[in-house]
């Protein structure tokens, strides 16, 4: 059974280090729609061409203008389905009561001509996912769709629906594995997925581009985000080889060597969320912590409590621990703000790097 509720992870990581992992792909499926068969020149995650698993479709190439926006290759490629109302490709080797984060990207690229991202379904089975079409895109001119998914067969349908608006297209399709103890809804007994809704890196130094695999062992992507009355941190000269990897969500060293605080030390540190549409569902926020300065100054403290929508959400104040991660949960009805405010006890101001919505 499908359940359309936005769950907003939080990942929100007080501070920096670096972490050094070692990573493989195995339980990776990684599908480039429209390569070419035997492509081998990927970068860093070794994907295949859709074109042993799907009989349908046209394989297409992005324009040439187009390809200095989409920096990852696997988006040069699609696949375009001008014939048939449905068309769906069958995932194979998939592991029952399994959790996966499914991520579709479409990268138009005007690889028709015709200057006008379609619109169209796109459905999990029988049950469908988003309305993919021109409204959100990323600064790339593409749309990314992400859920976390428990398979309950030993395949996944992915299905493009004609809805009269245009050619239906796609141009990857990956499932990552997850630890099944993470991103869970409640009650436990519940049945539904977990749509992203946002996963922001706070502080991060490049803004035109993004965290994923190799840093981020499940390849989650994380974006920038700032807002104008944050400072950025960054500090790379605490490196714990090892420090972020105990905990389950497993955060990338990327995410958590830079970070954010209030511009005036004094304030809370606020976070906005506005939506990008009018959503009822229930999102559920993580929130990350970890401390790098206040222990190696044995005079400094930080502590800080957690209001979720102007409620106090934090049974008694934070100290995030030196050194190792603390994750924290909040399930709240709406997408609100979020502040973090110093203890009158606390010598240092709240602070924060990354951040995932799924819902």
């Amino acid at each position: 059974m499908w359940r359309s509720s936005l769950n907003f992870a939080l990942l929100i990581f007080l501070v920096h280090a670096v972490v050094l992992q070692a990573l493989d792909q195995s339980g990776f499926i990684s599908i480039d729609c429209g390569a070419l068969p035997n492509s081998t020149d990927w970068k860093d995650i070794q994907y295949i061409s859709d074109a042993g698993i799907i009989s349908s479709g046209v394989a297409k190439s992005v324009s040439s203008d187009s390809i200095r926006y989409l920096k990852h290759k696997q988006l040069w490629t699609l696949r375009s389905f001008p014939e048939g109302r449905r068309n769906c490709y069958k995932i194979n080797n998939i592991t029952i009561g399994s959790k996966y984060l499914i991520r579709l990207e479409f990268a138009y690229g005007n690889y028709d001509g015709i200057k006008t991202f379609p619109e169209f379904d796109v459905y999990l089975g029988v049950n469908k996912w988003d309305t993919v079409g021109a409204s959100n895109l990323s600064p790339g001119g593409y749309k990314t769709d992400e859920i976390i998914h428990i398979a309950s067969q030993e395949y996944i349908n992915i299905c493009l629906v004609n809805t009269g608006h245009g050619t239906p297209f796609i141009s990857t399709i990956d499932l990552r594995p997850l630890k099944n103890d993470t991103y869970s809804i409640t009650p436990p007994s519940a049945v539904g997925s977990l749509v992203n809704y946002y996963r922001d890196d706070f502080g991060y130094s490049f803004s035109d581009d993004y965290i994923r695999y190799g840093d981020d062992p499940f390849d989650r992507q994380w974006r920038t985000f700032m807002q104008p009355d944050w400072v950025k941190l960054f500090d790379s000269s605490i490196i714990t080889a090892g420090a972020f990897s105990k905990n389950d969500y497993q955060l990338p060293a990327g995410v958590m060597n830079t970070a954010i605080t209030p511009a005036n030390a004094s304030d809370p540190l606020v976070i906005k969320w506005r939506p990008k549409i009018p959503i009822s569902d229930v999102y559920y926020i993580y929130m990350h912590f970890v401390e790098v300065e206040a222990e190696s100054n044995n005079n400094e403290i930080r502590e800080f409590n957690i209001f979720v929508g102007g409620r106090l959400f934090s049974e008694k104040p934070v100290q995030p621990p030196y050194l190792s991660t603390k994750t924290i949960r909040a399930v709240v009805p709406n997408l609100v703000d979020i502040s973090l405010e110093k203890t009158p006890r606390s010598t240092l101001p709240p602070s924060s790097t990354p951040l995932k919505f799924t819902n």
